[in-house]
């Protein structure tokens, strides 16, 4: 079988018809775009860069729809699992030993957790669920987890 060649109508470069040099376009004859992917790239970077606020409004917006939302959701978690999420997982966890927080008390909750603050200084784990179904209260925060807190761990943590 021998390889086909398309020619890119921005910089005229002749290059393999493959998905590596041109994207998939279902409604062109050959099914490519007519421009490689290293102008397109290029195209959209100067508009980013020409457009930058409108672009972060968009995805703003974007972001606070439900599809955003879950599509959010399932980047950060995809994220979490490569090299450099865990990498930044562990500096984040650095940061909050270093920042002087003391833990009051060991996890010994089975479920997946995150740390409150009890106050300003001390924090202690509680149940993830838990402590997201407060966090759009801020008013009410501090004062609700902590009633987890002591029923969770006693009366003896503040």
């Amino acid at each position: 079988m021998t390889e086909r060649f398309k020619v890119c109508t921005r910089c005229n470069n002749r290059l393999p018809l493959t998905k590596e040099y041109f994207g998939e376009r279902k409604n062109r004859k050959l099914g490519f775009t007519s421009h490689c992917r290293e102008c397109d790239n290029s195209r959209k970077r100067e508009y980013y860069k020409n457009n930058r606020e409108k672009e972060l409004q968009r995805y703003k917006d974007y972001v606070e729809t439900e599809n955003g939302k879950e599509a959010h959701r399932k980047s950060v978690k995809n994220f979490l699992k490569t090299d450099n999420g865990r990498k930044m997982l562990r500096q984040q966890r650095a940061r909050r030993r270093n920042m002087g927080y003391n833990e009051l008390h060991e996890n010994i909750l089975d479920e997946e957790i995150e740390w409150h603050h009890v106050d300003n200084e001390n924090i202690v784990a509680i149940p993830k669920d838990l402590h997201q179904l407060y966090s759009g209260a801020w008013k009410y925060h501090r004062e609700w987890c902590n009633e987890i807190v002591r029923q969770i761990y006693g009366d003896n943590d503040e």
